[in-house]
């Protein structure tokens, strides 16, 4: 049955989660003559102001491999198969399962079923940056009509947003988080900085920073913990940097790189000193207060050029979709079926695209470049000979490249590069399920985080972080919606096209009106593009209107076989009780053999030792599962960029000029979901319009780039540090 926002659903709903069951209907945007400019004047001259993609995809771009069946080969394949539907692609996965790190597992339990992740549990939406990506991947999965979801989407003013805990040194320690009223979060902070030992260092460590010294302009790079050592103090960094990057990467704050993982704080350090000649500047956080209270927003040239060059179609209505423009009010979002929601929806539509072939158990042998044919070539066990491909999108481990690549002696000695960002940590993850409320009412939150300071013997089992995770799964009941109930939808759905469809129409005589008016060739010039390019909108989104009427014609023959009421699960879990999710290990066990890991029973015996000694839970739990992630997050080392700018300019230029691109959480600088979905959609559209002279690391090759957008006026303009 075809699930909306019914009234049942709202009936579950409660203040702090908004719950949307997303149906049929592809939402659209009012669309007026006066809103939508593709000459849009605010950007600055080094942004292409607006993107047209070329008519016809890249012509030779044939065959296309993917390596790699994670969510970012799954993400490159699914839209490859949709930007460039003629070509023939074929996905490798050395594995018997896709999906790669995100994996739910439905475990069932007296009285109905839990869910447990063993990789990421959420999403952090935003409309910028990565986030945005990833916005435009789910809308795209609105034009599917085969499969309902059900979107959990937790607010900013949550619980699970407001109370992030740290633990330290004996105890958990709230963390200012902004989300209530002034006056509140002004005491809460002050309370905090002056009674909490976490805190110490840290008045001082603000009053100081302006003072400290900038660093030497030979500098590229150093470690996120000299970094902030340097300008904050030691406390900042051990106490509350090191949480946050152990919650993050499970990494050491003195082995990863603050240029990737701080590049804000980086450029803003030499921002002010650069611009004004002075060796100590104005300080990081008086570059910030300056910027807001001037009403303006640090954006990079990545993010902000990523989002003007994906060119107009269906899912750019994302942003703008009810559904997922409550994202913008989110602080997290799942769905009920878990993040496994992302990865099925991009194998679905994978099997149904006609021209992909997916290979399981299929791990790559060697690649290379054959120049006289201008093919890779890709050899795995299953196939005799190697087969050619005209792109190869790789989202391997540098470990694995450095192996496989067989080229001239030359590239592979360049290839030993790869060895200098091989690092990655491997974490115990361990879920435990409690039938009855044990966490303490004072406690409820999203979880706590534990930093490297924390004395042993309160962490002797060198526990990462304690994940709250019931506070994930949201109500326990379910949701029912009668035959009646869909057939009152159905009959919104149809009126709301005839309503856009006329309302399309209606601009579109409004344009060829102004044209008609038109005085200049500057002003008809600029009213023929508006006029080309809405009607490309509006056929794009004729296309989702007559999806919608197939839809519902479909519903309406198959009405009489739909059961009187459907039941709809509202959260993740069917049964009440308590959940947790503990991370053990990450870099705190490196250098470790396979014999030196616990076993799943001794990692299970640790985490209850964790929480009994951190929430004084004495409870045995009634499910406990553990699972070692091996080598499961990738570590940024210090000059993390030039590595990546060598293996672009040395290997894969000369290597195999432009046909091999990689992707991934090994060359991007960042293990989230959204950051693998936005470089995946970067290649792809490298490959599309054929630009060779990416790689998927052509960024790496120069300084990065810094704008300014003012949030007043939208303008953005280049920041040379004058504002």
């Amino acid at each position: 049955m075809l699930l909306g926002v019914g009234s049942a659903a709202r009936r579950h709903a409660t203040s702090e989660l908004h719950r949307y069951h997303i149906a049929t209907l592809a939402w659209s945007r009012p669309f007026t003559s006066s809103t939508f400019r593709f000459n849009e004047p605010k950007l600055p001259y080094l942004l292409p102001h607006s993107f047209i993609p070329r008519a016809h995809p890249n012509p030779a771009a044939k065959d296309i491999a993917v390596l790699g069946g994670g969510v970012t080969g799954l993400t490159a394949a699914y839209e490859l198969s949709r930007c460039i539907p003629d070509a023939n692609i074929t996905l490798y996965e050395k594995s018997d399962r896709l999906g790669g790190w995100i994996d739910t597992e439905i475990v069932q339990v007296d009285g109905g079923e839990i869910l447990f992740e063993w990789g990421p549990r959420t999403l952090r939406p935003s409309i910028q940056g990565a986030g945005w990506a990833t916005l435009h991947l789910l809308g795209s999965f609105l034009e599917d009509r085969r499969t309902d979801c059900s979107l959990l989407a937790f607010s900013k003013r949550s619980n699970l947003a407001r109370n992030r805990f740290v633990y330290y040194p004996d105890h958990l320690v709230r963390m200012p988080s902004g989300s209530g009223s002034f006056i509140s979060d002004t005491y809460d902070l002050v309370r905090s900085l002056w009674s909490e030992p976490i805190f110490q260092g840290v008045p001082n460590g603000i009053l100081a920073e302006p003072f400290q010294r900038t660093r030497s302009r030979q500098a590229r790079d150093e470690s996120v913990g000299d970094f902030l050592s340097r300008r904050f103090g030691r406390e900042v960094a051990d106490n509350l940097a090191s949480a946050v990057m152990h919650g993050i990467y499970a990494g050491d704050i003195y082995k990863l790189s603050a240029r990737t993982l701080l590049p804000s704080l980086w450029y803003l350090e030499m921002r002010d000193s650069d611009i004004r000649g002075h060796e100590t500047g104005q300080g990081i956080l008086a570059e910030v207060a300056e910027m807001f209270f001037r009403g303006n927003q640090l954006l990079t040239y990545e993010d902000t050029k990523f989002r003007n060059v994906n060119p107009i179609g269906p899912a750019n209505r994302t942003e703008i979709s009810p559904v997922l423009a409550a994202f913008q009010e989110s602080s997290v979002i799942t769905w009920s079926e878990g993040m496994s929601y992302i990865t099925r929806k991009l194998r679905a539509g994978l099997e149904r695209a006609p021209r992909v072939t997916i290979k399981t158990n299929a791990p790559v042998d060697w690649l290379y470049h054959d120049k006289d044919t201008q093919k890779v070539m890709v050899k795995d066990p299953s196939e005799k000979n190697p087969q050619p491909y005209d792109y190869v999108i790789s989202t391997l481990a540098p470990r694995t490249m450095r192996s496989i690549i067989r080229s001239s002696p030359e590239i592979g000695r360049k290839c030993e590069t790869f060895s200098s960002v091989d690092k990655s940590v491997s974490v115990m993850v361990v879920n435990l399920w409690y039938r009855s409320q044990v966490l303490a009412p004072e406690h409820e939150g999203f979880g706590y985080l534990i930093p490297r300071s924390v004395p042993l013997e309160q962490n002797p089992e060198r526990a990462l972080g304690v994940i709250f995770a019931h506070n994930l799964t949201s109500s326990y009941d379910v949701a029912e919606e009668t035959v009646e109930d869909v057939e009152k939808r159905m009959q919104e759905i149809e009126d709301h096209g005839a309503k856009e469809r006329e309302h399309y129409a209606n601009e579109a005589r409004k344009l060829d009106e102004r044209l008609e008016k038109a005085t200049d060739d500057a002003e008809r010039s600029e009213i023929e593009m508006m006029r080309s390019a809405f009607e490309t909108y509006r056929q794009d989104m004729e296309i989702d209107f007559k999806k919608n009427d197939e839809a519902v014609a479909l519903w309406r023959k198959d009405k009489a076989n739909q059961p009187p009421v459907s039941k709809v699960k509202l959260g993740q879990d069917t049964v009440p009780g308590s959940k947790f999710g503990v991370m053990l290990g990450g870099h705190w066990w490196d250098g470790w053999e396979d014999g030196d890991y616990p076993s799943e029973q001794e990692a299970i015996d640790m985490a209850k030792s964790v929480l009994r000694r951190h929430l004084k839970i004495e409870e045995e739990p009634e499910v406990a599962k553990a699972r070692l992630q091996k080598d499961c997050i990738p570590q940024y080392p210090v000059g993390y960029r030039d590595y990546m700018a060598k293996i672009h300019q040395e290997v894969l230029i000369p290597g195999f000029e432009g046909r091999l691109k990689v992707a991934g959480p090994w060359y991007q600088g960042a293990v989230g979901v959204n950051d693998c979905v936005r470089k995946a959609k970067q290649v792809v559209m490298d490959i599309r319009e054929g630009w060779d002279q990416n790689t998927g690391l052509e960024q790496y090759t120069e300084d990065e780039k810094w704008l300014l957008k003012n949030r007043s006026s939208g303008f953005v303009d280049v920041d040379d540090g004058s504002e």
